[in-house]
């Protein structure tokens, strides 16, 4: 039963993203920050996506994706972006060492962080420099000279590994100056994305299920 239900996590975690019908939008929170540099603060919003056909779910109702807007002075959207999940954390980060802030977004995909984005506004456009996610946790560092996002991976080759039970293995991406790059140095799993990553677990665990 439990990895039952862990498959259709998997399954609805990565399809939730191509759900257009039947939604509805919820105001998550709303910031003034001056994201260029400019001394004139914008305005930020996160508004949570629910599919209205999708129950809601045990504690609380799982929204299919985060969507982050800056608004115009009358409130129209100038630019937006889109991360997977719902329940957001927003922070306001300063990766270049100037007077531009980049918005960070987390996600809630179970009961942990799963999912961070990292968005740059700039010429009217909002910009995803960074996108990743696992149904393990995910971590970042960005107060050093380097900043680092850790994203957990499962364990293929250790048959009695879960999810619920660990230990992890990392993918760990620096920021280079211009992007967050993979650094195998510091990383414990070899860089797999976060679809390829659920495949692979769902695969392995259709198959312990089969074989039983």
């Amino acid at each position: 039963m439990r990895k039952g239900l862990l498959i259709c996590f998997l399954i609805l975690a990565l399809s939730g993203s191509l759900i257009t019908a039947g939604v509805s939008v919820a105001e998550s929170q709303r910031f003034q920050k001056d994201l260029t540099g400019d001394g004139k603060p914008e305005t930020i919003v996160a508004q949570e996506i629910f599919d209205e056909s999708d129950p809601p779910g045990i504690g609380y109702r799982q929204a299919i994706e985060t969507r982050i807007s800056v608004l115009k002075p009358d409130g129209s959207v100038l630019a937006e972006g889109s991360a997977r999940n719902g329940k957001p954390k927003i922070e306001f980060i300063n990766l270049r060492k100037d007077r531009r802030r980049q918005i960070v977004v987390w996600t809630l995909g179970g009961m942990h962080y799963t999912d961070i984005a990292v968005f740059e506004y700039g010429d009217g456009k909002l910009k995803e420099i960074f996108a990743d996610g696992s149904a393990c946790p995910v971590n970042a560092n960005f107060k050093g000279k380097r900043p680092t996002i850790s994203v957990g991976r499962e364990d293929m080759k250790d048959p009695s590994w879960s999810y619920a039970d660990g230990p992890y293995l990392w993918n760990v991406y620096v920021w280079n100056g211009s992007e967050f790059k993979f650094d195998p140095a510091k990383s414990t799993a070899g860089e797999i994305s976060q679809e390829e990553a659920a495949s692979a677990y769902v695969d392995r665990v259709t198959k312990d299920a089969g074989e039983r």
